[in-house]
């Protein structure tokens, strides 16, 4: 898991500065512009997220689950001379599977709501890439434990105990980048949460996601 952390900062540092030394030679050769005029407009966005959750706990130890989300999102333009946007919207998650070494399987659903500051870079009317860092509130609103056929609410401390109860909310932070082909949008991020979502333990999301522009 760590490797897999490492290669993913390692690309999103990468692609930003070959983002970086493009804007910069584009932006010799236009005279000054900041970039094709698409960058500075408004958008929408349905998108489809696979995520690798991770919970990372305090004694080093971590358990490993699978993850989907689906979302509506709107970039915002914030500036009337550079490409820089506000992107919001609402998601539903779900993450779940087998806790390692043992026959208990976690699912969750959750409604996620992200606020991200972006930079939206367009080589053409087609192709554009938009680095991004923001936050993401999220409200946990349906978990069970699953063991021999019994289901316990994960929510319920007297049915799952103060160690293994889930949180209501979660406050998380995210980096990612994003690339704009047509309507096609592919992204990848890597996060984590501010708080604990279970005892001793935090969230860290990474996410690969599709998606379509309109």
């Amino acid at each position: 898991m760590k490797k897999i952390k490492f290669l993913l900062v390692a690309c999103l540092l990468g692609i930003a500065a070959t983002a970086s030394a493009q804007f910069a030679n584009s932006k010799s050769s236009s005279n000054g512009g900041s970039g094709n005029s698409s960058s500075l407009e408004n958008w929408q966005s349905i998108k489809v997220s696979y995520m690798p959750v991770t919970f990372d706990g305090d004694g080093g130890g971590e358990i490993d689950f699978s993850g989907a989300m689906i979302s509506y999102l709107k970039g915002y333009a914030i500036s009337q001379d550079m490409p820089l946007f506000v992107e919001t919207g609402l998601g539903v998650s779900w993450i779940g599977g087998e806790i390692e070494d043992t026959e208990v399987d976690l699912n969750f659903f959750s409604v996620n709501v992200p606020v991200n500051l972006g930079y939206k870079y367009a080589f053409n009317d087609k192709c554009s890439i938009a680095p991004f860092v923001g936050i993401t509130l999220r409200g946990n609103i349906f978990g069970n434990y699953k063991f021999e056929g019994e289901s316990l609410n994960a929510f319920d401390e007297d049915e799952v105990g103060e160690e293994s109860k889930l949180k209501r909310f979660n406050f998380g932070w995210q980096v990612g980048l994003g690339v704009n082909i047509n309507s096609l949008y592919i992204g990848a991020s890597y996060g984590s949460d501010f708080n604990e979502i279970i005892e001793n333990g935090k969230g860290i999301v990474p996410q690969i996601t599709l998606g379509l522009n309109f």
